[in-house]
């Protein structure tokens, strides 16, 4: 987002376009596409969600392609909303960029992107660099999916190639140290011990209670879908990767203590949280794009509320054929 709202802007300065027609629908696109492909960042992230379901007692199912097939119906519907009545129900604010201006963005987006900002920049690679790092790159994709077929762990390819990377000078060990997802380790390492004490001090059984008492009678698509509503409620109001994160485990508690399909309700948990629309105080892009074009409240959650409800419909008729809960 940081990269293309600059280029967006340059855009919309040269056709004479309000920003406030294209800034939502391009929010919606971006946060569509983020993490489809197991790639990256989201290549091992099934590994730490069977981690945090087995240490809370579940049986982890995901694989290296769950979140993916878990999101190509999302994806296609919100990409489809959003480039069509996305584009039509996006207000006209008038709020067309100065081309100076414009121009300044995107040559200082350029500027901090190869590292020319205040600071001294990479050093140039060699052509048989470059190829070299092509091959290391696609290489390295081939091995990871390979390996998830294989049923050999995905981190042995990704660490090869990092490895070779390095080794080859393509990456300085600084420059490999910097591209560590850092936050991400964190935040996984500092996830496990928080469901370790949830099983430990007797917590999940109380939290499991208390959902049973609300949802007591429901049939298994309405439990699903109250904590998808629950957590889909919260995060208009909270950062969504903070009720993700405490929810997933929640879900993951309630589902082992009453028997039911632990990946069942952890995805309800974590899709209820993806379901952030109607709000820009949901996480950090929509909190910069907000501003970007010129939105008020209003004017955020009326686009927000075909893309909230359309992730609705999909969840309710998609995950739970997926994934049942029973």
């Amino acid at each position: 987002m940081a990269i293309m709202l600059p280029i967006i802007q340059g855009i919309c300065a040269e056709q004479r376009r309000p920003m406030s027609k294209f800034i939502y629908p391009f929010m919606i696109m971006s946060m569509a596409f983020s993490g489809l492909l197991p790639l990256g960042g989201n290549a091992a992230s099934y590994i730490a969600n069977n981690t945090i379901i087995e240490q809370l007692g579940g049986v982890g199912e995901f694989t290296y392609f769950t979140n993916m097939i878990v999101k190509i119906p999302f994806t296609i519907v919100y990409a489809a909303i959003a480039l069509t009545i996305g584009l039509k129900i996006a207000p006209d604010k008038g709020n067309i960029p100065q081309l100076a201006s414009a121009q300044q963005a995107a040559a200082d987006a350029v500027a901090k992107a190869e590292g020319r900002n205040n600071r001294r920049g990479p050093k140039p690679l060699t052509e048989l660099q470059k190829k070299l790092a092509l091959i290391i790159f696609f290489g390295t994709i081939i091995g990871v999916v390979a390996s998830a077929l294989l049923g050999i762990p995905t981190w042995y390819a990704s660490c090869l190639g990092a490895f070779i990377m390095t080794v080859s000078g393509v990456l300085s060990d600084r420059e490999a140290i910097q591209a560590g997802a850092t936050p991400i380790i964190f935040l996984f390492v500092g996830t496990l011990p928080l469901a370790t004490a949830i099983t430990k001090t007797g917590s999940d059984q109380v939290l499991s209670d208390l959902f049973s008492t609300i949802t007591g009678g429901m049939s298994p698509f309405l439990v699903m879908l109250s904590m998808y509503l629950v957590t889909m409620t919260l995060t208009q109001f909270l950062q969504n990767s903070t009720v993700s994160n405490i929810f997933r485990m929640l879900a993951t508690v309630i589902a082992v203590t009453n028997g039911y399909n632990a990946t069942a309700m952890f995805l309800a948990a974590t899709q209820g949280t993806g379901n952030c629309f109607l709000m820009p105080t949901t996480n950090t892009n929509a909190n910069m794009l907000y501003e970007a074009g010129g939105y008020t409240m209003g004017e955020w959650a009326k686009q927000g509320l075909i893309y909230s409800v359309a992730g609705i419909i999909v969840f309710c008729i998609y995950i739970p054929i997926l994934f049942p809960l029973v």
